[in-house]
């Protein structure tokens, strides 16, 4: 019971322990389990506990790509820069996608990099080498970046596409 309330169809019930997998409301909670054995021996434990208010877990703001601008061609090497919150972990992906053969969708993965944004938040990557596929036209390269706060609470992500110039 929980609050006076039988749970049995809530809860994962093994030889060794019992599971409650419903919802819990902020507040007092008074729990009472009581467990037979195949012999008729019963057994009751009661106990009660505070559920306290969640935590908002406010998500680090998403990092902002300044360059290279969106749906710009780039050639040579690819640098990706920008801001965070200061201190935040930058994970940057890169992607493309092409056509082959007219009909054929085909993607691959660049690479990944993971930076430090400075004091000031100013984040900056090393080179990704643009690659072009064999037989694959049209082709779109994405860059993904997210940053992680100290707290290890991860960002929505920034997104921008360009072609290779």
């Amino acid at each position: 019971f929980v609050n006076d309330t039988e749970v049995t169809s809530e809860a994962a019930v093994t030889s060794s322990n019992v599971v409650y997998r419903g919802t819990l409301e902020p507040g007092e909670v008074k729990v009472k389990l009581t467990v037979a054995d195949h012999a008729g021996n019963v057994g009751t434990a009661q106990w009660s506990f505070t559920v306290g208010e969640a935590a908002s877990a406010e998500l680090p703001p998403s990092p902002v790509i300044v360059s290279p601008k969106e749906d710009t061609k780039v050639s040579g090497a690819l640098i990706v820069s920008g801001t965070a919150a200061k201190g935040a972990t930058v994970r940057v992906r890169v992607t493309y996608t092409g056509t082959a053969l007219v009909v054929f969708s085909q993607d691959g993965e660049v690479g990944t990099q993971e930076v430090k944004a400075g004091a000031d938040g100013a984040w900056k990557t090393g080179g990704f080498t643009l690659p072009k596929p064999s037989g694959l036209r049209d082709i779109t390269y994405t860059i993904t970046a997210t940053a992680t706060d100290a707290k290890g609470l991860t960002s929505e992500p920034a997104t921008l596409t360009l072609q290779r110039g």
